[in-house]
């Protein structure tokens, strides 16, 4: 992949999408969510050790959702609170829109979601392994 004629990154499509080497590449392939400073406290509250002076993201089809009341069984999953604020129903799966502790983040979700979901709380659930961290200078940070 280039940038302005500069190479940013060398691999297949699911290697650039799934492990990319840059911010560029990252926020260039699909769509992301970027991690507000409350969602990264709240995260590193729950042990994920993100640096305050890096840029996180997540891919919307990385946050899984469940009912605020539901108790999880996803043992090592981070769980971010979050309102669903509108959907959209695209066939094979739905689009969420939601806002979690304060910033809005969109989730993708496979298979049946239940009726007038928007203004329902929610939790979210994801893996620290699934968020993309970088440097200032849009590197991939290692975790």
């Amino acid at each position: 992949m280039l940038d302005e004629g500069r190479i940013e990154q060398v691999g297949t499509p699911r290697e650039l999408y799934e492990e990319s080497a840059t911010e560029f590449v990252c926020t260039f392939l699909g769509q992301v969510n970027g991690l507000s400073e409350a969602q990264i406290a709240e995260l590193n509250n729950q042990g994920a050790h993100l640096s305050p002076s890096h840029t996180h993201y997540i891919r919307p089809e990385r946050l899984t959702i469940q009912p605020a009341e539901a108790q999880s069984s996803a043992g090592s999953a981070l769980r971010l609170p979050a309102t669903v604020v509108s959907e959209s129903y695209l066939g094979d799966h739905s689009v969420l829109e939601v806002n979690a502790l304060g910033a809005p983040l969109r989730v993708n979700v496979s298979g049946p979601i239940p009726q007038n979901i928007a203004g329902r709380e929610v939790t979210l659930l994801l893996e620290d392994s699934s968020i993309n961290s970088f440097d200032a200078d849009g590197r991939r940070v290692a975790k």
